[in-house]
């Protein structure tokens, strides 16, 4: 570990396909909910992109943001997570698939 803080992909001017991916949950998450980030918004949003989108919220997420988020999430190879404390976080898709809101 290299011991520097771990700093919400929110909160840098990375342009990885994690940190699109993390914006864009966000901006969905504004969108729909007006919250910049719904309580475990993550989880929703992993089902409505494997499912090829549908109603959340006030809104939508369309079959295209379905496979936006999936594309981001495989250019990344994994998914994010909202850590408190810290904010969004990039996690591996193999210790995605094991966590549960």
């Amino acid at each position: 570990m290299s011991g520097e803080p771990i700093v919400s992909l929110l909160d840098t001017r990375d342009d990885s396909p994690a940190a699109r991916l993390a914006a864009f949950m966000s901006d969905l998450s504004e969108d729909c909910w007006c919250a910049g980030w719904l309580s475990d918004c993550e989880f929703a949003l992993w089902s409505l992109a494997n499912s090829g989108g549908g109603l959340w919220g006030m809104g939508v997420v369309s079959p295209d943001d379905a496979a936006r988020l999936l594309a981001l999430s495989e250019a990344a190879g994994g998914w994010v997570r909202w850590e408190d404390g810290v904010g969004a976080v990039f996690v591996p898709m193999d210790e995605w698939k094991g966590m549960k809101p």
